[in-house]
C-alpha cells in the first residue's frame, strides 16, 4: 500500500454517512466542553461591576486580574488580586500617570475598601458637579445653623 492508496480510502472514509455523522457528534462535543468548561482561569466570585452605596462611583472586576474603577466619571484602569479563601484583595489604578493602591475585603455580600462599601446592587452615581451642589448645600445648611446660634 503507498501514499495514494492512504489518500484514496481516507477519501473514502470521509464521504461515508456513518463517518459524517461521527465527525458531526465529535464537532459537537467538542463546542459543548468549550461552552461549559470555558478557556482559562474560573472567574472570581467578585468578577462584575460593583456600585458604591452613596453613588460615588464603580468598580469592574473583569477577567486576567483586570479592573477599572470609576470615579465620578474619572476612569482609571488597573489590575486587582483577589485571595477567595481569606476574602482580601488589592487593587492598582492608574491617574494621571500616578499608581494607587489599595486593600480590600469581600464580607457579607459586599465589598468594603477604603471606608467605602461597593455592592452589586445597582446604585445611580453621581457627577463630580451632583457631588460639588451636595456639598455646598451642606456646608450653607451648616452655616445658617450658626448664623440661628448668634
Amino acid at each position: 500500500m503507498n501514499i495514494i492508496d492512504v489518500i484514496v480510502y481516507i477519501k473514502q472514509v470521509f464521504r461515508s454517512r456513518k463517518m459524517k455523522k461521527i465527525l458531526i457528534v465529535i464537532v459537537l462535543f467538542g463546542m459543548m466542553a468549550v461552552l461549559l468548561f470555558g478557556c482559562g482561569a474560573p472567574a472570581s466570585s467578585i468578577a462584575g461591576i460593583w456600585y458604591e452605596q452613596n453613588g460615588f462611583g464603580t468598580v469592574e472586576f473583569k477577567g486576567g486580574g483586570k479592573c477599572t474603577q470609576d470615579a465620578m466619571g474619572f476612569k482609571m484602569d488597573g489590575n486587582y488580586t483577589f485571595d477567595e479563601a481569606k476574602g482580601e484583595g488589592e487593587i492598582t489604578v492608574e491617574f494621571w500617570g500616578e499608581k494607587s493602591t489599595s486593600s480590600f475585603v469581600f464580607t457579607d455580600g459586599n465589598i468594603v475598601m477604603e471606608g467605602a462599601t461597593y455592592t452589586r446592587t445597582k446604585v445611580e452615581q453621581k457627577s463630580i458637579s451632583d457631588a460639588f451642589d451636595e456639598a455646598f448645600s451642606e456646608m450653607g445648611d451648616a452655616l445658617k445653623g450658626l448664623e440661628n446660634l448668634q
